[in-house]
């Protein structure tokens, strides 16, 4: 997979290592951050307890550094707006039911300045019990814009712009990548929710 940058690439080999002789995915349990040390300030773990729903358990620090906030323990689909809702749960959920790997790039507008080229690499885990419910993923920027000190919360995510969705076939397929709409689209339309 040569669009791939090689922390994707290194996160992907890890993964596949970690897959038993009979070809599932790996569980959740047998990722060892230790074995992944250089890029765990880039990691993402999420859980999805169905449709509507994915939250993040571990966010690597030079993720919030970047975001200027942190996302660990909140819905994820809450910040997207309803027309972009739809399409990234769609995305999640699809990434966990076929299972299959994810890669998902956008621009990210906030107070803070823009983070461009977002990329998150995701591929599904299984839990305890078997159940694909679980990913891990790790990130990419291609540059900030505007950058301002501070901490925020998220909230302060003011746009966002999809430019790319796509599946990676992990062994079960991959369906085609779902149309994205390019223009940004706001996340709080109404600036005096809190």
């Amino acid at each position: 997979m040569d669009s791939l940058s090689r922390v994707q690439q290194r996160l992907l080999e890890y993964y596949n290592a970690l897959r038993p002789p009979d070809g599932r995915i790996p569980r959740r349990t047998d990722l060892n951050p230790q074995n992944i040390k250089p890029l765990l300030a880039w990691v993402v773990m999420a859980r999805s307890s169905g449709p509507g729903n994915l939250v993040p358990t571990v966010i690597g620090s030079a993720v919030d550094e970047i975001l200027h906030m942190s996302f660990t323990g909140r819905n994820l689909l809450d910040m997207y707006p309803v027309p972009l809702r739809e399409i990234i749960d769609g995305f999640y959920q699809t990434i966990l039911t076929t299972p299959c790997g994810g890669m998902f790039t956008r621009n990210l507008g906030s107070s803070f300045g823009s983070v461009k080229g977002y990329r998150s690499l995701l591929l599904p885990l299984e839990d305890r019990d078997g159940e694909v419910s679980q990913m891990v993923g790790v990130i990419t920027v291609a540059g900030l814009e505007n950058e301002a000190p501070g901490f925020g919360k998220p909230k302060d995510v003011s746009s966002v712009q999809l430019l790319d969705l796509r599946y990676l076939d992990i062994g079960f397929g991959a369906p085609p990548a779902p149309m994205v709409p390019h223009e940004p689209s706001r996340v709080w339309p109404d600036d005096s929710e809190e």
